[in-house]
């Protein structure tokens, strides 16, 4: 990782920032995805059928109240056939909702129940009720229609009884849907508060080791040039990096280098008094190396070539020699 450009380990921090974000987003919305099936199958499953039940349950017994009709006006034709009619309706309104409720249960014990409640409907209370009809409009003997009314009371109970227990347990099917639902919210939030969390975290770590892989070597190389400013040159970086940081630091220690060895190696060896030595410019811009050049070069015009002519030609009482350069300053 220290090894990568500052702007790769700066994109790779980004990189990692945007991928938390996208995952935190995603498990977000495939939980809400997952909460809202939930629901959605709560409702088709266990809500929208309780509707028909209900109807169920309702129709039977007003199905009910007119057979009792058919007992109490018997011999009354117009009664009766009010009664008929009503049954016709009734029934057919039992029959849809009995159908659309029938395909929602699952539990094969509460399909069997309603499967047998069927049955006694179709094969007795229906054939039983509509024979009421037709004894109601013979007048028939009031015995003889109670003994018929008895006869589908059982179908009746049986049908209404069953189709009340199936509906409680759609009630209950449906509370434990909406209390799954309810868990479910709560592990998919606890999930992301955690994932969060954990993101969080990651991030700060992460953050604090590209910072510290920036800010610390930069540190070092602030305090380099602050020594160097100083005179001070014996402080070296040495970092084994391979990014834009690895080459700066390289290059102060091989600055740092060079001043020490060749400025001021060869500014003590001037002091000494030894200008044999050989200063190659780096480039047309060395101007250190340069100054330093021509610092050695004047030194040596003037002591050695033309000064040391001119001394030489004084001690052999020779004074018309004179200095062939326009020297500055003390010189």
């Amino acid at each position: 990782m220290k090894n990568l450009k500052v702007s790769m380990k700066l994109l790779v921090g980004f990189g990692i920032m945007v991928a938390l974000i996208l995952t935190i987003s995603l498990i977000s919305v495939f939980s809400l995805l997952g909460i809202d099936n939930t629901y959605s199958d709560v409702i088709v499953r266990h809500a929208m059928p309780l509707n028909p039940a209900i109807n169920v349950v309702g129709n039977i017994q007003a199905m009910r109240s007119e057979t009792r009709n058919c007992v109490i006006f018997s011999g009354n034709k117009d009664k009766v056939r009010e009664a008929k009619t009503a049954l016709d309706r009734l029934s057919k309104e039992f029959e849809d909702s009995a159908q659309s409720f029938g395909k929602s249960i699952v539990s094969p014990d509460a399909k069997a129940k309603f499967t047998e409640a069927m049955r006694q409907y179709n094969e007795v209370y229906k054939p039983g009720a509509y024979k009421l009809v037709e004894e109601g409009e013979k007048n028939a003997p009031l015995a003889e229609m109670i003994e018929l009314l008895a006869a589908i009371k059982d179908a009746s109970d049986l049908v209404t009884n069953t189709m009340v227990e199936v509906s409680d347990l759609k009630v209950e099917n449906l509370v434990q849907s909406s209390n799954d639902c309810t868990n479910q919210s709560k592990n998919s939030v606890a999930l992301m508060v955690v994932i969060l969390v954990v993101s969080v975290v990651i991030a700060v770590i992460f953050g604090v080791y590209i910072s510290a892989l920036i800010s610390k070597p930069l540190g070092v190389t602030v305090n380099m040039i602050n020594e160097m400013s100083r005179g001070h040159l014996d402080m070296r970086l040495r970092l084994d990096r391979q990014d834009e940081i690895g080459v700066m630091a390289k290059t102060m220690d091989n600055f740092a280098d060079d001043l020490q060895n060749n400025v001021v190696g060869n500014m003590k060896k001037i002091s000494d008094g030894d200008l044999e030595m050989n200063i190659e410019l780096k480039d047309s811009k060395d101007e250190v190396s340069a100054a330093l050049k021509n610092t050695v070069e004047a030194l040596h015009a003037l002591i050695i070539d033309d000064g040391g002519k001119v001394l030489l030609a004084a001690a052999g009482k020779d004074m018309s020699q004179r200095l062939t350069r326009e020297y500055k300053g003390d010189y």
